[in-house]
């Protein structure tokens, strides 16, 4: 099957993951518990000044455990990627967290438009709906979270 093009709009919607870079929320690693963020700080990344940037403004997450890993997690095998825990396919039955991606339309009703469970070490989360107003965060009782927004820079 051939390429199929793609337009002008869906690229600045969903740009290539080259593109992209992740940027560390400085006000994580975030706990146990249920969250709400609409907004990330960082304190400087590649040409991204020290600043508060709105979620809207990004194009997805990279989520990674903060710690150890909890020994009633469980996995299951998959693929190995050259020794490093991070970079394989193992998931865990026990997931270490939640995303949910949140949207406000025109009346000011909050929608939830996606919803991703964390169940491996790492986990790339692109924004299905562009323009979110915010997310919701929920944690594991024995973990915490990494986020990094993705961002072109």
């Amino acid at each position: 099957m051939p390429p199929v093009p793609s337009g002008v709009i869906d690229q600045f919607l969903h740009p290539p993951l080259g593109l992209l870079n992740p940027v560390l929320d400085d006000a994580g690693p975030y706990g146990p518990g249920t969250s709400t963020r609409n907004t990330f700080h960082t304190s400087g990344a590649f040409l991204l000044p020290a600043g508060t940037y709105n979620v809207s403004g990004t194009y997805g997450l990279v989520v990674v455990l903060n710690g150890a890993i909890p020994i009633t997690a469980g996995w299951e095998h998959g693929w190995d990627g050259a020794g490093g825990a991070i970079y394989s396919g193992n998931r865990y039955y026990d997931r270490f967290g939640q995303i949910v991606v949140i949207h406000t339309l025109l009346s000011g009703a909050g929608v939830i438009t996606q919803e991703v469970s964390i169940d491996h070490l790492q986990q790339l989360i692109l924004w299905e709906t562009a323009l979110p107003s915010e997310i919701g965060i929920w944690v594991n009782p024995s973990v915490a979270l990494d986020l990094f927004y993705l961002c072109i820079l």
